[in-house]
């Protein structure tokens, strides 16, 4: 027994400093969970995780028959402290049809993170708020259905589309997009056994709201405090190559006319502070260009809500600190916006 006593307080000696940063993470992380989500956080912790969608288990891993994975099927679980359903096809929406009913206008809405409803319940995505308003408004014709994928970029998102929903007979396709982001596609990876680690690593990490925090706040720091090309060199670095997003969406226009199909891209102001903003000269000239761009374009709809949910939306409006995913409230402001467009839209077409 002094044998053992002697041994533990040698162990608490060596590492002292260790065990309290231990310690201190643990208490912060059981205060923040508290303060944020209530004693339930802590009773039923596996129920608030702030994982990313890759390692929550809910996202198909995929592989050669199936390069764009879906998300798993007949799901009942928890994403990011929020009750998060699939249905049967591998979308987080209600179940439906795959044969349209006669007479009705169906909508896909593809997305990411945003559009799947990151941090927010099933009934509080804007996709569904959408179409609760359709329906009291006396337009129960109107079908909205999401197709929404979390982590993907532009190319993912459309590569779903031709994927896994042109069986659906789709009327409008709904997108949420980013001009002024850049899609990247890799060519070379890196070592795969230390990319793994990596992953490993972030998975851990991710069971986490503290070190959460921390990474989103490194972030910041970086992308704020670096040197301006660091974007670039990263790159480079990676061997990575940046797709060409306006190339990307006429073609997908173009497709989907072929088929009667119409393209309404949208684009969802974030609740992000301003110093969180980019304000580079090449961050908005790219977003001009887009937006010159798309207005010469006549066959195709964008609507960006920038300015029209100004004011109405701050940095307040988050699911918790460290992920700045919109919260319930302000997808329900999307759906009050995007339903002003999208209504005589839907019914002069």
């Amino acid at each position: 027994m002094r044998s053992f006593t002697s041994s533990f307080k040698a162990f608490v000696s060596e590492y002292r400093v260790g065990l309290a940063l231990v310690l201190l993470l643990v208490g912060a992380e059981l205060i923040f969970r508290v303060t944020t989500f209530g004693p339930t956080s802590v009773i039923k912790p596996w129920q608030y995780l702030p994982l990313r969608l890759q390692f929550s288990g809910l996202k198909e891993h995929g592989g050669k028959k199936d390069p764009i994975p879906k998300l798993v099927a007949n799901r009942n679980s928890y994403f990011k402290g929020a009750p998060f359903s699939t249905n049967s096809f591998g979308f987080r929406d209600r179940e439906f049809n795959v044969v349209k009913p006669e007479g009705t206008i169906r909508i896909a809405v593809l997305g990411a993170s945003i559009t799947i409803g990151s941090g927010v319940k099933d009934q509080e995505i804007y996709s569904r708020v959408l179409q609760n308003l359709f329906t009291q408004d006396e337009h129960p014709q109107v079908e909205i259905l999401n197709f929404a994928i979390g982590g993907y970029n532009s190319s993912d998102i459309i590569a779903v589309y031709e994927t896994h929903i042109t069986r659906f007979k789709v009327d409008v396709v709904v997108l949420n997009f980013y001009p002024e982001k850049s899609d990247f596609v890799a060519r070379n990876y890196r070592d795969k056994s230390k990319r793994v680690e990596w992953h490993h690593l972030q998975q851990y990490l991710g069971y986490s709201f503290i070190a959460n925090w921390l990474r989103v706040d490194m972030n910041n720091w970086r992308r704020h405090n670096l040197a301006k090309d660091w974007k670039k060199r990263g790159i480079e670095s990676r061997e990575k190559e940046v797709v060409d997003k306006l190339d990307l969406i006429k073609t997908f226009n173009a497709n989907l006319a072929a088929t009667g199909i119409d393209l309404f891209l949208i684009r969802l102001p974030l609740p992000e502070k301003e110093d969180q903003l980019p304000t580079s000269v090449s961050y908005n000239d790219k977003r001009q260009s887009t937006l010159d761009w798309l207005q010469r374009f006549d066959d195709v709809s964008y609507v960006d809500y920038e300015q029209q949910l100004a004011g109405r939306i701050s940095d307040k409006d988050i699911i918790y600190p460290g992920d700045n995913h919109p919260n319930a409230r302000v997808h329900r402001l999307y759906a009050e916006a995007i339903y002003e467009d999208l209504e005589p839209f839907l019914f002069s077409r």
